[in-house]
């Protein structure tokens, strides 16, 4: 309020100097007659009713859509946010110009508290802060080898389509009936298969999902649950780079920042080429690795999917 009044005087100080200090009617650009049958409503008194609304639906649209005006809601809002999270004002301040690169515990907790997350945000918040600046101490990757296990675990699987991807979701091995399954709808095109590259740049990929929107979408969201957790993997953030350029539809899903844990099971709903409309339930195992390393099994969800799908094991030599 002080620096407003000074800031004022100096302003009117200054115009008085330039124009002096006699006050004089500004013209109106509407005529000053009153409408027939009125005494004081008239061009004038409605020009400004419309020119005031018109100012103020402007600065509705400055605070509601524009960068500058969300940004300036937003540090309006801070010391509120603050309050409901219990954290002072100062130290919120500097959380947000990365100035406190160290938050505890109970600080993001109490964050989580004030955003209302649910437990999958709650979850990629804690990993963020828990991983913040450790990128210098990446080890230098060196490709794993499945372990016998795993390779046991896909041979074993004979009738049930199964894939392991890594943190990139590249895919690193597969089994015979994943590779029945997924080669008539153009994965394998994709050198090397990669199952966020096909979804965003294959345009077979639209119409072998049921709901396109809805695959992406969840996909994008297990990619963000994910980002922390692979904050020490090149493939990723490379991943991450090319689709931000090449794919709009990507950019998009990932400026919402939904987030999904990486280890919730989905279903998936395609439209097969071989065998049409087809709805299989994805259950995610984590192995055991240095990297996000994930065996995605497909298990029919419906009994005509598994005749469907049945049908085309026997068919495919």
């Amino acid at each position: 309020v002080v620096v407003f009044i000074g800031l004022l005087t100096i302003f009117h100080s200054m115009a008085g100097s330039i124009w002096g200090h006699t006050l004089k009617e500004f013209p109106s650009p509407f005529p000053r007659i009153a409408f027939p049958g009125s005494t004081f409503i008239g061009p004038h008194q409605v020009g400004m009713i419309a020119v005031t609304a018109a100012l103020l639906l402007a600065l509705f649209a400055f605070f509601r859509f524009t960068p500058l005006g969300l940004a300036m809601r937003a540090a309006a809002q801070n010391p509120t946010s603050a309050r409901l999270a219990g954290i002072s004002v100062d130290y919120l301040v500097r959380l947000e110009q990365n100035r406190e690169r160290r938050p505890s515990y109970s600080v993001v907790a109490a964050l989580c508290r004030a955003l209302r997350l649910n437990e999958d945000e709650r979850a990629h918040l804690l990993r963020l802060a828990a991983l913040e600046g450790m990128h210098e101490m990446c080890p230098t990757r060196q490709f794993e080898p499945l372990s016998a296990t795993t390779v046991t675990l896909l041979d074993r699987l004979e009738r049930t389509p199964a894939v392991v991807v890594e943190c990139s979701v590249d895919l690193t091995a597969w089994n015979r009936a994943f590779d029945i399954l997924m080669r008539p709808t153009g994965l394998f095109d994709l050198d090397p298969p990669n199952l966020v590259r096909y979804v965003f740049l294959a345009p077979q990929a639209r119409t072998v999902y049921r709901s396109w929107e809805s695959e992406a979408r969840e996909l994008v969201a297990r990619l963000q649950a994910c980002a922390a957790a692979c904050i020490c993997d090149d493939a990723f953030d490379a991943m991450i780079r090319e689709l931000l350029v090449t794919s709009s539809d990507f950019a998009r899903l990932w400026a919402s920042h939904d987030v999904l844990d990486a280890l919730r099971p989905s279903v998936t709903r395609m439209i097969h080429p071989g065998i049409g409309s087809v709805d299989f339930n994805v259950d995610v195992l984590a192995l055991p690795t240095r990297s996000e390393r994930r065996l995605l099994a497909y298990v029919p969800a419906d009994q005509p999917t598994m005749v469907a799908f049945e049908h085309l094991l026997a068919h495919s030599g």
